[in-house]
């Protein structure tokens, strides 16, 4: 049984994400990046679509993946 866990065709343009998520529906099939993902999620703090999130869990996000206050 093939693992889909290991991505063997990455079809992104900025392939340096440490993770990608293979996202599919009954039509379409793609990836997207943890960067993307996290990048969302700010907004989506930002604009008040979800609560504050923690200020310590983007400090540890920068400080994981070396993003020097991308977020």
């Amino acid at each position: 049984m093939k693992n889909p866990a290991i991505i063997t065709n990455c079809i992104c343009d900025n392939c340096d994400n440490p993770i990608l998520f293979k996202v599919k529906d009954t039509k379409h099939e793609f990836q997207i990046g943890l960067f993307t993902i996290l990048n969302c999620l700010k907004i989506a703090e930002q604009n008040n679509y979800i609560p504050q999130i923690n200020v310590q869990f983007w400090i540890l996000v920068e400080n994981r993946y070396h993003l020097s206050n991308k977020f």
